[in-house]
């Protein structure tokens, strides 16, 4: 697999972790790990070789740099911690998130 300029998974014309079952990076095919949290629409898959990708609805169409940015860098936050270990499934972890967001809200 290999990593576009831009800095976002793709492979076979899909987002990393929404793949069709035929494909070799689809979650379900045992080498990857999908993890679903209960706020956010917040997707993450694991490689399980360090790495992986993550999706949200944290992005709106109609979103200002600030509010990119700030989504953006809880995204990456979250992944990193799904990457190094961290259980982002508990829920002071979820709870964290929802007040992260809500902080950052207030900020704009």
């Amino acid at each position: 697999m290999s990593i576009p300029k831009d800095g976002g998974w793709w492979c076979c014309a899909a987002e990393f972790g929404e793949h069709e079952a035929t494909c070799a990076n689809y979650p379900g095919n045992g080498k990857h790990k999908l993890i679903e949290l209960p706020c956010f629409g917040i997707k993450i898959t694991l490689t399980g070789q360090g790495g992986g990708g993550i999706s949200s609805d944290l992005h709106d169409d109609d979103e200002d740099h600030v509010g990119c940015a700030m989504a953006d860098a809880i995204e990456s936050l979250i992944l990193a911690h799904a990457c190094a270990g961290v259980d982002v499934t508990a829920l002071a972890y979820v709870a964290g998130i929802e007040t992260s967001l809500e902080a950052c809200g207030n900020h704009l």
